[in-house]
């Protein structure tokens, strides 16, 4: 799956959680804003890495979800 969010300057930033795919995870997700913080703090354009779920499903398992992100910034002049 493949998931695109277009933000202006404008935008809420903490929008940036995504819902974990894991079907029966118990308030998992994943949080892209600090990577996105992370980009913008030293004004590059693109980033990319992985994430693991840091919840539990209702088994107790961690680690049941992860996620690659790429992320592409276009800096308005």
């Amino acid at each position: 799956m493949e998931r695109t969010v277009n933000m202006l300057p404008s935008s809420n930033v903490y929008l940036l959680h995504l819902q974990c795919s894991g079907g029966r995870c118990i308030n998992g997700g994943f949080d892209l804003t600090p990577s996105v913080e992370e980009l913008v703090r030293n004004h590059k354009k693109s980033g990319k890495g992985k994430m693991v779920c840091k919840e539990k499903d209702e088994s107790g398992a961690s680690n049941h979800a992860s996620i690659s992100y790429g992320i592409s910034i276009q800096y308005l002049h």
